[in-house]
């Protein structure tokens, strides 16, 4: 039996970029606590509870906002010591996020009282047997998932009819199963899917819409299913090399807020946002080869090294992008053709000890359709981005020092997010130094400091506001005193 509890408080101010400048909007007040209980009558049961609590206050589209998460989950495990063909697994949780809008920052405004309130209730159960056949090794996995989501929204005191967002209701499941063939050298899985979403839900329209949708209410009841199968091929040469090659069928049912998202801001006169209730599951078809490296006692006794490569090529129907109608209006809508996204992973580490070094990077070609980036978040990730640490540790592995080298290339942003601009968010280079030091009681004591050259930038899938303000966090000194006792 055991039983775990933690609560964590932060109410941090606004923070300044490279260049010195405030940035604005970065202040909170967050409060948050976590629970955990376990029980394990006997060697092949066990059961967990657990209750994630958050409460966040701050500042966002000129109004103080407060968000409440409240997550609970259950888990049991049954694993008779006897039995290879049981190892079962059962999991539900329940979570609801609920977003209230206060005044804005002059202490009015028409959005007040704006409510967004989502439950999630979901579980899954699987088991995964384990026996021999003709001299083959079979682990076979197989299980259900089930998830529904629960979204309503109050727009604004004032104007509860307005705004962007329409209440719905999203329900997924899955039936899967996951069996492994091992033979020799070789290692065969098989993977099937069938992956159903319901998605219901009401909403208004106006005259004028993209879509030529009659004007007035509407109403979504629709559901629809997919199998989707997988296979992969991995060989056993030799114990330190290990290539693979995987082909996946994958699908992605609409999202509420990609369906419904309608009306005006709050306060407005005209609509600008338009909802797409005919929107087609995205469907994906990709294969990914690689290899992983492994080797022990390489260069000094105790050593290790690991490497992991691969290629990855994705060919995706129906993708769903935001669109721009004319002269003002967004709605989301599915791309004509084939989408392509590919590009290469890797990923190193070296630890012998005293010295340890890592590195990661990733390549990705996306040829996707500009479109309008979603409610002002980039939406693009970037060509290139590469990790690289390196340290040392001293004083019979007490002390640890390193430094880690963060890059991040360019990344598109859309012609139609340029506005007469460049279509290009620019990329960075951070450096970060760390230290820790464990005493022989349980203390720590760690120093780090982010940001060494106190570089200006804006981070990845970010936006800067007003296009002004280099978002990242300037130079940051941490120091962090930890006992265990």
């Amino acid at each position: 039996f055991a039983v775990l509890g933690g609560i964590s408080k932060r109410d941090p101010g606004n923070y300044k970029n490279g260049n010195g400048e405030v940035v604005p909007f970065t202040e909170s007040d967050k409060i948050s606590g976590l629970f955990k209980l376990e029980f394990t009558p006997t060697d092949e049961h066990k059961l967990k509870f657990g209750a994630n609590l958050l409460n966040d206050e701050f500042l966002a589209n000129s109004y103080y906002q407060t968000i409440k998460s409240r997550t609970f989950n259950l888990a049991y495990t049954y694993k008779p010591v006897d039995n290879d063909l049981i190892d079962l697994s059962a999991n539900a949780y329940r979570s609801q996020l609920l977003m209230n809008y206060d005044t804005n920052a002059t202490g009015g405004g028409v959005a007040a009282g704006r409510e967004i309130d989502s439950v999630g209730t979901g579980f899954d159960v699987s088991n995964t047997s384990r026996f021999a056949f003709g001299g083959v090794d079979v682990k076979a996995n197989y299980g259900v998932e089930y998830f529904h989501d629960d979204y309503n929204v109050i727009n604004s005191t004032a104007v509860p009819d307005s705004g962007v967002n329409g209440p719905g209701k999203n329900s997924n499941y899955s039936i899967f199963s996951s069996t492994q063939l091992s033979y020799g050298i070789a290692d065969l899985i098989l993977g099937l899917r069938y992956d159903h979403f319901h998605l219901k839900g009401s909403g208004s329209v106006g005259a004028g819409n993209p879509l030529g949708m009659p004007p007035g209410p509407y109403d979504v009841d629709r559901s629809d299913g997919r199998v989707n199968p997988s296979v992969t091929l991995a060989l056993n040469p030799v114990s330190w090399f290990q290539p693979y090659v995987t082909y996946a069928h994958t699908s992605r049912p609409p999202t509420i807020n990609e369906t419904f998202v309608g009306g005006a801001h709050p306060g407005g006169t005209t609509q600008s946002f338009y909802p797409n209730p005919f929107l087609e599951p995205e469907r994906s078809r990709g294969w990914e080869v690689g290899a992983n490296f492994r080797a022990d006692d390489l260069f000094t006794s105790g050593d290790n090294f690991r490497l992991k490569a691969n290629y990855f090529h994705n060919r995706i129907e129906n993708y769903i992008v935001g669109h721009q109608a004319l002269p003002f209006g967004f709605y989301f809508d599915n791309v004509d053709g084939t989408s392509t996204v590919q590009g290469v992973e890797i990923q190193a580490a070296y630890d012998a000890g005293f010295v340890f070094g890592s590195l990661a990077y990733t390549y990705t070609d996306s040829k996707l359709p500009s479109q309008v980036n979603g409610f002002g978040a980039q939406s693009y990730v970037p060509d290139h981005v590469f990790t690289a640490t390196a340290g040392a540790r001293f004083l019979e592995q007490r002390l640890t020092v390193g430094a880690r080298v963060y890059a991040v290339s360019k990344s598109y942003i859309g012609d139609i997010n340029a506005y007469g601009g460049s279509p290009y968010e620019e990329g960075y280079e951070l450096v970060d130094l760390f230290s820790n030091y464990k005493f022989e009681n349980g203390l720590e004591i760690s120093a780090n400091i982010s940001n060494l050259f106190d570089k200006a930038y804006t981070p990845a899938l970010s936006t800067s506001p007003g296009g002004i303000t280099e978002t990242g966090r300037g130079r940051t000194f941490f120091v962090t005193a930890k006992a265990t006792f």
